[in-house]
């Protein structure tokens, strides 16, 4: 079997690998980033989601646009800061199941493809997942 990584483990590996698109991720590396990810991203995405509802009022259409606008930039940049090691830690586990470079950054485009197109995005994501899933080395040619 392989390591046990821990929760906390799966923590430091998410935020040291910012940047970090070569080497590799294993199943259970990956699986912590991904619940890490989640877990932020609904936290977050449920507090500003109050904040907005709370300071807009629909009957009169008026809002405390300042609060708003706020919202709105901090989402932004959650979504830039979640995105990147999130984007590395995908390619990583990728590369980990033996898929070759040019098949690892042709999936990321398409990636960026499937959030406009939302039926290929979601069959996308299907794809994705299960390759996530797949044992390490998978896909080597032994």
């Amino acid at each position: 079997m392989g390591n046990k990584v821990t929760f906390k483990q799966g923590w430091k590996s998410f935020w040291k690998g910012y940047f970090k698109f070569n080497g590799q991720s294993g199943r259970k590396e990956f699986f912590w980033g991904l619940l890490i990810y989640v877990v932020i991203r609904t936290i977050f995405s449920l507090s500003i989601t109050q904040i907005m509802l709370n300071n807009v009022d629909v009957i009169d259409g008026k809002s405390r646009n300042y609060l708003v606008i706020g919202s709105l930039i901090l989402i932004a940049i959650l979504a830039v800061l979640l995105f990147i090691p999130w984007l590395a830690l995908q390619t990583r586990r990728l590369r980990d199941t033996g898929i070759p470079n040019i098949l690892c950054y042709l999936l990321m485009v398409l990636y960026f493809i499937s959030i406009y197109l939302h039926l290929f995005g979601l069959f996308y994501q299907i794809v994705l997942f299960v390759f996530m899933c797949m044992p390490t080395g998978k896909f080597n040619n032994e």
